[in-house]
C-alpha cells in the first residue's frame, strides 16, 4: 500500500480538513487497516468510526450518514491498479458469502431448537417445580399457562419450567441457579423474537409490568390484576410507547431507575427489597398488597370528588357549548378562566361569546359579575359582596384560575365551568441552613423518598411535639415561629395541601458543609375540595383527560371523571400542506442553548422550505432574546416582529401558513422531582407540556384557513405524537405529507458532541473518565457548565460521585454563590 504517499499528499490533507468544516487538523496517522486513519485535531482524537478507510478511498461517515468519499487515485495515480482492486474484490465477496452461509445454518439450528423446546411444551405437565418451591410459589397460584417437561436444552438434561411468551419465543427455567450465570434461557424462532414481546400473568388487559417471571406471578397474587411479563428492560421502554398507562413494578437497582426513567411509565419500587417477588419472600403476600395499594392510592386523601371533562381540538366547539348552556340555564354559573382579559369586554372573551350566542340564538343573557382581582384578600372581598347581592336568579360570575383556590364557595350551588385546565400545583424556593432542616424535622410526621437525585420530603403534619411546641403560649407570638411555620405550609386552613421539600439526599448531608445556606423548594396541591358546593363541575380542554391538572388531582386527591369527546368542526387534514421535523433526533432547548448559531442554521433551512414572510415562529424566551433565529432572517430582510414566544391559547395563528415549533417546554429537575412525586411518568409529563402544547397551536394555525398550513415541528418525538393524535382524531394518516431537514451541515451540527472533555491542562479525558462523566450526567445534566465554572471536570472525578453530587446539587441551586467561595473548602482545594 501507498497510505504514506497520500498522507504526504498536501491536497489531500486539505480536503480532508475541509470535510470537517470547523476542525484543524494537526496531524494524520496512517494505522491498521483495520482500524483506519488516527486523526488529531484541536479537539482531540477523533471518535473511531468517524472515518472508514478502504484500500482505495476514505470515506467521512456524517451523523450516519456517507457524507464524502475521496478517493486515492486522485491524489496519487499509481495508489492501486485495477488488479489488485478487483483481486480485493473477489476476497471480499467470498468473506461475505462465508458469512451469509454461516448464518443460515445458524437460523436452521435456532429453528430446530426452537422446535425442540416446542415439543417438549406440548407433551409436559403443569405441575410443582423446584424454581416455584425455591420462590414459594404453588402451581396453582400461576395464572399463566406453564409446562414442566425433562429433556436436554444447551447441553443440559434437567426437568425445565417452560413458558410460551408469544408463537415465536418460549422461556425455559432451570430448577436450580447455577453459582456463576442466570437459571433462565430464552428460546426463539428468529432473532427479532423477543422484540416488543411480552406474556402475560392474569387474565384481561394488563395493568402492571414488570421484568420477571416470578415477579409477575407475585404481583398477580397481590393485586389481582393481570401482569405483563417484558423479558428486558429494553423491552418495558419499548412496550410503553404503546401503552403509557401501564404501572412499572420496577426493581429497586440501577437498571430498574433506569428503565423506569426511559419508559417514563409510573414506577413503583418494593424498597428496602430488589424487586416484587423478594418483597413478597419476605414480607408476606398481604404486606406485598397494601404496600401496592398504598402506592396506588391517593397521596394525600380521598376527596370522593366526581368531574366532568370535556376533550377536543381547537375548533370543536367546547366553549361554544358551555357559553350556550349557560344561556339555557337558570341558575348561577362561576365560570374560571385563565386570565382577567378572558372576561372583558374584548373581541374573543367568553362574555363576547356569550353576547354573540344570545343574539344568535334569540336568549337572555344573565347577570355578568366579574372577580377582576388576583390579590387572595381582593378576591375573597369581591366573590362575596356578589354573593350577597345575588337573589338566586339567572347569573355567571367569572373569575380566575388563580380564584379558585382563594374563595369560600360554600353559599355557591350551582355549577363550576373551569376553561383551560388549570396548574395544579404550586412550587416555591425558601431558603434554609442544615440545621434549620435537622430541627424542623423534629416537629413534623413526613415520608421521605429520593427521585431525580432530590430528597422529597412529604408533610403529612405536625407530630405531637410540633403540636405541642405550637400550642406553647410564647411561640404563638413568636416571629421566629410564625415565620417558620408559614414559610414551610405546615399549618394549613384547609388539612389537605401537600408540602414537598426538595433538597439533596440526606445521606450526603455530612458532605455538604459547603455553603450557608439550602434552596428548598416546596409544592402547595390544588385543595379538591373546593370543588365539593357545586352540583357539578366541568373542565374543557384539549385532550383534557391527560391534562396534568387531572392527572394530579386523581393522584393526589382521588378525583374521578366522566369524559365528553367533542370531534373537531373542520377539516385539518385537509389543509395540511406538509409536517416538517428538524430532526430525526432530539431537539432539547440545552441544545438550543449551547449552541448559538443552531436556530439561525435551521432558520436559513427552513426559509429553502417554506415562506418565511407568513411565517410565526414560536422560540421560547430565552432563544428570543439571544436573538436565535431572528438573527438570520434579520439579515435576510424577514419581518420578525411577529416571532412572538407566548402562544398558548392564542387564536390569531389563523393569519399564518406556517407554524414554527422549535422549543422545549420540558420541566426542569426539580419541576420534575415534583411531579414524579405527584405520580407522574416522564410519559404523562411529556404529553402534556409539549406535545399538547404543539398540537393545539398547529390545529390553531389551520382552523378557518382558507389555504393549507405547514407545520414545523422540533424533533421524531413530535412529529409520532402528532402523527397520533391526529390518526386517533381523524382517521387519517399524514406520514406521506412528513419530511426532515437532510441538510448533511444541519445533522452534523445537530448530532455531533466535542470528542472529549477538556481537563485542567486542556487535555482530552481517557476513555474510564469520559465514561464515568457520561454516567455521572445521568443526575448531573449540567455538569460541564459546574466544571467550566471551577476550571475543569477533573476534579469533580477525582473526589467519587456522591461527593461531587453534593458539591453540584447546592452550586445548581444556588447559582449566585460564585465558584470561590466552594474553592477553598476540601475535597475541592486541589481546583
Amino acid at each position: 500500500m501507498n497510505l504514506e504517499e497520500i498522507l504526504d499528499n498536501d491536497k489531500f490533507v486539505t480536503d480532508l480538513d475541509n470535510a470537517f468544516c470547523d476542525l484543524s487538523l494537526e496531524a494524520v496517522e496512517p494505522e491498521d487497516l483495520d482500524d483506519g486513519l488516527k486523526l488529531t485535531s484541536d479537539k482531540g482524537e477523533f471518535n473511531r468510526g468517524v472515518i472508514k478507510l478502504d484500500e482505495h478511498r476514505v470515506t467521512i461517515i456524517k451523523s450516519g450518514a456517507e457524507s464524502r468519499m475521496l478517493y486515492f487515485d486522485e491524489y496519487h495515480p499509481s495508489y492501486s491498479s485495477v488488479e489488485e482492486l478487483d483481486i480485493r474484490r473477489v476476497e471480499i465477496a467470498q468473506r461475505r458469502a462465508g458469512a451469509v452461509e454461516r448464518r443460515e445454518v445458524d437460523a436452521l439450528k435456532k429453528v430446530e431448537l426452537f422446535e425442540s423446546v416446542q415439543t417438549a411444551y406440548e407433551s409436559g405437565s403443569k405441575i410443582e417445580h423446584r424454581y416455584l418451591a425455591r420462590k414459594g410459589i404453588c402451581p396453582a397460584d400461576v395464572r399463566i399457562d406453564y409446562r414442566v417437561a425433562t429433556f436436554k436444552l444447551y447441553g443440559l438434561t434437567t426437568e425445565w419450567l417452560l413458558y410460551r411468551i408469544n408463537d415465536n419465543a418460549y422461556q425455559a427455567i432451570m430448577p436450580f441457579k447455577p453459582v456463576n450465570g442466570s437459571d433462565k434461557r430464552y428460546v426463539t424462532r428468529h432473532a427479532d423474537a423477543l422484540e416488543e414481546a411480552y406474556a402475560v400473568i392474569g387474565e384481561g388487559e394488563p395493568k402492571f409490568i414488570v421484568e420477571g417471571f416470578a415477579d409477575a406471578i407475585s404481583a398477580n397474587m397481590a393485586t389481582g390484576s393481570a401482569v405483563a411479563i417484558a423479558s428486558s428492560s429494553g423491552n418495558v421502554v419499548k412496550f410503553a410507547k404503546d401503552h403509557p398507562s401501564l404501572i412499572l413494578l420496577a426493581d429497586n437497582d440501577d437498571a430498574g431507575r433506569k428503565s423506569a426513567k426511559e419508559s417514563g411509565l409510573r414506577a413503583i419500587y418494593c424498597k428496602p427489597h430488589k424487586d416484587v417477588d423478594d418483597y413478597r419472600r419476605h414480607e408476606g403476600l398481604d404486606a406485598l398488597a397494601v404496600h401496592i395499594e398504598q402506592e396506588l392510592s391517593p397521596i394525600i386523601c380521598d376527596s370522593q370528588v366526581h368531574i366532568t371533562v370535556v376533550s377536543g381540538n381547537p375548533g370543536s366547539g367546547k366553549s361554544y357549548q358551555e357559553c350556550e348552556s349557560v344561556l339555557l340555564d337558570n341558575g348561577l354559573t362561576v365560570y374560571a378562566v385563565h386570565n382577567i382579559a378572558a372576561m372583558s369586554q374584548q373581541e374573543g372573551s367568553r362574555v363576547k361569546e356569550l353576547e354573540a350566542i344570545a343574539e344568535d340564538k334569540g336568549l337572555d343573557m344573565p347577570d355578568v359579575r366579574r372577580v377582576y382581582s388576583d390579590n387572595e384578600g381582593t378576591v375573597r372581598n369581591q366573590f362575596n359582596e356578589i354573593m350577597k347581592e345575588y337573589d338566586g336568579g339567572h347569573c355567571v360570575i367569572f373569575i380566575t384560575h388563580k380564584a379558585l383556590e382563594m374563595i369560600d364557595f360554600t353559599d355557591a350551588k350551582g355549577r363550576l365551568i373551569i376553561d383551560e385546565a388549570p396548574i395544579p400545583y404550586e412550587a416555591s424556593t425558601v431558603s434554609m441552613t442544615g440545621a434549620d432542616i435537622s430541627n424542623v424535622r423534629r416537629y413534623l410526621n413526613y415520608v421521605e423518598s429520593v427521585s431525580h437525585g432530590r430528597s422529597i420530603i412529604k408533610i403529612e403534619g405536625l407530630n405531637q411535639t410540633g403540636q405541642n411546641f405550637v400550642a406553647e403560649r410564647g411561640n404563638r407570638t413568636s416571629y421566629a415561629t410564625k415565620a417558620l411555620w408559614t414559610d414551610l405550609n405546615v399549618i394549613d386552613k384547609s388539612g389537605s395541601t401537600v408540602c414537598f421539600w426538595l433538597l439533596p439526599d440526606d445521606n450526603s448531608f455530612s458532605d455538604l458543609a459547603l455553603c450557608v445556606e439550602y434552596k428548598v423548594t416546596k409544592c402547595r396541591v390544588l385543595d379538591a375540595n373546593v370543588f365539593r358546593p357545586f352540583e357539578e363541575v366541568r373542565l374543557l380542554s384539549d385532550d383534557a383527560e391527560n391534562s396534568l391538572f387531572v392527572k394530579v388531582l386523581a393522584n393526589t386527591q382521588g378525583v374521578t371523571y366522566d369524559l365528553e369527546q367533542l370531534s373537531t368542526r373542520y377539516d385539518v387534514v385537509g389543509k395540511v400542506k406538509k409536517i416538517i421535523g428538524i430532526t430525526r433526533g432530539k431537539l432539547s432547548k440545552y441544545k438550543l442553548d449551547i449552541r448559538p448559531n443552531l436556530s439561525n442554521l435551521i432558520a436559513r433551512e427552513l426559509a429553502n422550505e417554506v415562506n418565511m414572510d407568513n411565517a410565526l415562529w414560536l422560540l421560547n424566551n430565552a432563544n428570543r432574546e439571544a436573538g436565535d433565529a431572528v438573527a438570520y432572517l434579520e439579515e435576510k430582510g424577514y419581518e420578525v416582529a411577529h416571532y412572538n414566544p407566548m402562544t398558548h391559547g392564542r387564536n390569531d395563528l389563523t393569519e399564518f401558513e406556517t407554524v414554527i415549533m422549535c422549543y422545549s417546554l420540558k420541566p426542569g429537575p426539580e419541576e420534575l422531582a415534583i411531579l414524579t412525586a405527584l405520580g407522574l411518568g416522564m410519559a404523562d409529563i411529556t404529553r402534556w407540556r409539549e406535545h399538547n402544547v404543539h398540537m393545539q397551536n398547529m390545529f390553531r394555525c389551520s382552523l378557518r384557513v382558507g389555504r393549507e398550513a405547514t407545520w414545523v415541528l422540533p424533533d421524531s418525538d413530535s412529529v409520532d405524537y402528532a402523527l397520533e393524535r391526529m390518526k386517533d382524531l381523524t382517521g387519517e394518516d399524514l406520514s406521506e405529507k412528513v419530511v426532515y431537514l437532510d441538510n448533511p451541515e444541519l445533522i452534523i451540527e445537530l448530532a455531533s458532541k466535542p470528542a472529549g472533555r477538556e481537563k485542567l491542562d486542556g487535555e482530552s479525558l481517557s476513555g474510564a473518565e469520559r465514561t464515568k462523566a457520561s454516567k455521572w450526567r445521568e443526575t448531573m445534566p449540567y455538569l460541564n457548565e459546574v466544571a467550566k465554572d471551577i476550571g475543569g471536570i477533573k476534579p469533580l472525578l477525582e473526589v467519587g460521585r456522591k461527593q461531587a453530587q453534593s458539591f453540584y446539587d447546592v452550586y445548581t441551586y444556588s447559582p449566585e454563590f460564585k465558584s470561590e467561595e466552594y474553592l477553598n473548602i476540601q475535597p475541592f482545594s486541589a481546583v
